[in-house]
């Protein structure tokens, strides 16, 4: 993913974009770690943190 200052470039469509495939990521994570077929379990927390910088910069720009 892209760091904090990508992040503030990107418009509002793309930022609602990037929110949903992130999500999408930390819910199959999640579904990989319950079923025993990931290996490295904090990518989950690697993923959650994605989602917060995107939610923080959505929140900053004024958008909910």
């Amino acid at each position: 993913m892209k760091a904090m200052e990508d992040l503030k470039k990107l418009n509002k469509e793309e930022l609602t974009e990037a929110l949903e495939k992130e999500r999408e990521k930390v819910r199959e994570l999640r579904f990989r770690a319950a079923s025993r077929d990931l290996k490295t379990v904090h990518e989950i927390g690697i993923a959650k943190q994605k989602v917060a910088r995107i939610l923080t910069v959505l929140k900053n720009n004024g958008v909910k």
